[in-house]
């Protein structure tokens, strides 16, 4: 029995009428008083979209888990990468080699963006692990986890999972 038999929808199945996108505000998009699309603000853009993978209940709730990991995985690497050169280049007061609005402007953008976006998380996040405790996965600290009795040899290592 496959996904569409079950009434399940499949991840990443953008041509089922079912599953079209929305289309997504216009951040960081050109206009007609600047013709650019900015760069990181796209980028946040995308990130949206995948946290919205996460927080949509019709997706498989492994699916949603997974969609949070890669959502907090990349804006990692966003702000070691793409923020830290903006920090760089708006200190050493570069100029700017595009016409876009100036280091600072975009670094404010940033912030009121990633503002959003986290609040966004947050909320999904607590969503997804009430899900996943009436689904009987139950998320521990570490060291919870050290403190309490360690399975038998013989007890099932899906029941004792390092989170």
């Amino acid at each position: 029995m496959n996904c569409e038999q079950r009434g399940e929808r499949k991840t990443g199945d953008r041509d089922h009428p079912e599953n079209a996108a929305t289309p997504a505000p216009a951040v960081g998009a050109a206009s007609s008083a600047f013709p650019y699309i900015n760069r990181e603000l796209s980028s946040l853009e995308f990130q949206r979209r995948v946290l919205s993978e996460a927080g949509d209940e019709r997706n498989p709730l492994i699916e949603r888990v997974k969609f949070l990991a890669i959502f907090a995985s990349n804006l990692d690497e966003f702000f070691q990468i793409r923020v830290s050169g903006l920090m760089e280049q708006a200190e050493a007061h570069a100029v700017r080699q595009r016409p876009e609005r100036s280091r600072p402007e975009q670094l404010a953008d940033i912030r009121t963006r990633f503002r959003e976006l986290l609040g966004e998380q947050t909320e999904i996040f607590g969503r997804v692990c009430a899900a996943l405790r009436e689904a009987g996965v139950e998320i521990v600290e570490y060291e919870t986890f050290r403190s309490t009795t360690r399975p038998s040899a013989g007890a099932s290592p899906t029941r004792y999972t390092r989170c």
